[in-house]
């Protein structure tokens, strides 16, 4: 009995089994030709729909935004550079709060921060004591708040050694070094030449060296690293540092804090909406938690009194050896 030879070997496939292979080929072809002019129409009714809404939307926000930005500046925080977070957090808030678009300008060179106010370029700022000094005196800008740092709203300038030092009093410091910052910080240089005058010293001869920083922060770094035996800081520039870090030989008279002020030119129905929104704030409602500014409150009665005071003992930086520091705050 023979047996008849399969007809599905690969060795004996005719014309036919090519042909069968075709008729699938062409039906798969069919197919994906469809599937794909489906795909294709699909595509342009969703690109069309997403074309719509986005033109729709962008409507919507030109309407929402229509009225003018506010400009904020940040020139100067409580608590030093670790602050700009919180105070990036405080300006988004109030524009929240106010349904207004919101500008946002860094200056870190404070020079120009009266400028820019008698521009008209700047309707709110946080801004360094001596700043907030000038914009007042010539009427550019008014108070609004002052912050709460570590329970107080008041600062005071402060000659401090590291903490492991032999130094304990002023005297000790005779033939030491220090460093001071610009000549826009008064509880820099301003502070060090009022304290030499009221204790009857001169400090080119006594002080072995006087070196200039570049921040508060920095010759702190430098105090603590042993390049330099002593700075003068504001005190709340202590307050990112542990408690023990620093000793404190000398602290002056107190004064306000570096506020935030508005443009004089501002509606005041804003200003007072604004000033409004900063007294609410507190940590974990648009203040950063474990950040050291607490919140914000009215100024005391004549709060900048001893600043002007000490604006008088502002020196040039000329005056000073350059301090070179390592890059870091410590």
């Amino acid at each position: 009995m023979g047996f008849a030879k399969s007809t599905t070997d690969p060795e004996q496939r005719g014309s036919w089994w090519k042909g069968e292979r075709r008729r699938p080929s062409r039906r798969y072809l069919i197919l994906a030709v469809i599937s794909t002019v489906v795909i294709l129409v699909l595509a342009n009714v969703l690109m069309i729909s997403l074309v719509r809404h986005g033109t729709e939307g962008k409507k919507e926000v030109a309407s929402a935004s229509g009225s003018k930005p506010l400009t904020f500046a940040i020139a100067r925080t409580a608590g030093g550079p670790q602050e700009w977070e919180t105070y990036a957090g405080v300006v988004s808030e109030i524009g929240r709060g106010l349904g207004r678009p919101i500008r946002v300008r860094y200056l870190p060179d404070r020079r120009k921060v009266t400028d820019l106010f008698g521009e008209g370029h700047i309707d709110v700022a946080f801004v360094c004591t001596h700043c907030y000094l000038n914009l007042s005196d010539v009427r550019l800008a008014k108070i609004l708040a002052v912050p709460k740092v570590k329970g107080t709203s008041k600062e005071t300038a402060v000659l401090v050694v590291d903490s492991r030092s032999r130094f304990r009093h002023l005297n000790d410091l005779k033939g030491a070094t220090i460093a001071v910052t610009d000549r826009t910080s008064l509880g820099g240089s301003a502070y060090l030449f009022w304290l030499s005058e009221n204790q009857k010293i001169n400090v080119h001869t006594f002080f072995k060296d006087v070196f200039r920083g570049s921040t508060q922060e920095r010759n702190l770094s430098a105090v603590s690293r042993g390049q330099v035996d002593s700075t003068v800081v504001n005190r709340s520039q202590l307050a990112s540092w542990p408690q023990s870090s620093f000793r404190i030989l000398t602290a002056s008279p107190e004064f306000g804090f570096p506020p935030v002020v508005v443009s004089s030119s501002l509606d005041p129905k804003l200003a007072r909406e604004i000033q409004k929104r900063l007294f609410a704030l507190e940590p974990g409602r648009g203040l950063r938690k474990g950040g050291v500014i607490l919140g914000f409150v009215r100024p005391g009665l004549r709060p900048y009194a001893f600043a002007r005071e000490l604006r008088r003992f502002v020196r040039s930086p000329s005056e000073f050896k350059r301090l070179d520091v390592e890059r870091g705050d410590g």
